[in-house]
């Protein structure tokens, strides 16, 4: 399958295996609510995944909103 991040700015693809990280410590946590070493991680994860799609869309706005749209991010992302 083609994946459109494939030919992204590293800053999008970055985005993306946080994504993929992200989306495993949540499904962990739902088996393990009472884990907070990974809450913690999670936390850690989603920030550094924020700060990087902020500078993301202050450098380059279209790779911002292709990776936003073809991660569906658009209901995390409060802008």
């Amino acid at each position: 399958s083609f994946c459109p991040l494939t030919r992204a700015p590293p800053t999008a693809r970055s985005v993306a295996v946080l994504t993929v990280k992200i989306e495993n410590v949540r499904a962990h946590l739902k088996q393990h609510v009472k884990d907070n070493p990974s809450k913690r991680g999670l936390v850690m994860l989603v920030n550094k995944r924020r700060k990087l799609l902020k500078y993301l869309k202050r450098t380059d706005f279209d790779s911002y909103r292709r990776t936003v749209y073809s991660l569906n991010l658009e209901k995390e992302v409060k802008e």
